[in-house]
């Protein structure tokens, strides 16, 4: 098939792309370094290698969203296993850099989130939405984040520890 205009700058436009894409990857890839003065006045430079760099500068910029926290949360709880004669209706607030309304219902051995407001919970948590993360991805442990604060949980205790057991 003979190529055409049409073809010819489609096939230019897709190198040009391509080019961009391994420059901007050159870029990321090459090391980082960082000069520093010590305490004798020597000046020191280090080099770090550009993957590392390039993963916490990428790391540091994803910015996380509501429908992400719902996501890993529902898949963190999909795991879960309750007692089938267990039943814990929760509101989560989550502020911060994110801000919204789960829901989490755990009954007949099962639990379930949404992404919506419910008003007759039987616990109330707010959170901050990073620490919140941190938790549900398994990074912090809930307790840690009870005890600094950046979790917060209003109603019954002895439900609340059910429910840190359950989905937590």
């Amino acid at each position: 098939m003979p190529r055409t205009k049409k073809t010819a700058d489609a096939a230019v436009e897709a190198a040009e792309v391509k080019e961009t894409k391994v420059e901007a990857a050159e870029v990321a890839a090459a090391p980082a370094k960082k000069t520093t003065k010590t305490s004798t006045g020597i000046k020191k430079t280090t080099t770090s290698t550009g993957t590392a760099a390039a993963k916490k500068t990428a790391a540091a910029s994803k910015e996380l969203d509501f429908e992400e926290i719902v996501t890993k949360f529902r898949a963190s709880v999909a795991k879960a296993k309750a007692p089938a004669d267990l039943r814990i209706a929760a509101q989560i607030t989550l502020t911060g850099s994110v801000e919204g309304i789960l829901y989490v219902l755990v009954a007949n051995g099962y639990a379930v989130v949404e992404g919506f407001d419910y008003k007759d919970a039987d616990i109330d948590m707010d959170a901050d939405a990073d620490a919140f993360y941190a938790v549900v991805t398994g990074k912090k442990d809930i307790a840690a984040a009870l005890n600094e604060g950046t979790v917060k949980m209003q109603g019954n205790a002895g439900v609340g520890i059910q429910l840190a057991k359950v989905v937590f």
